[in-house]
């Protein structure tokens, strides 16, 4: 799995992550315009993960109404 630091996308494969990047690129984007934190949340979007990030978050912080 793959993640897009332009819009937080996932992708299943190196080529499609290669395509889905070069669209940006394609569309203006630039090396600068790049967030690892994109990265990151498209990552944590995955349900495995995100059951684990959340139980860790309600652990450490509790329940809150905020997402």
């Amino acid at each position: 799995m793959w993640g897009c630091g332009f819009c937080a996308g996932l992708l299943m494969t190196w080529d499609a992550r290669a395509s889905h990047i070069g669209g940006h690129y394609e569309t203006g984007s630039k090396k600068s315009d790049w967030d690892f934190s994109k990265v990151i949340r498209g990552l944590l979007r995955l349900t495995k993960i995100f059951d684990t990030w959340r139980s860790l978050l309600l652990r450490i912080h509790g329940p809150s109404s905020e997402n």
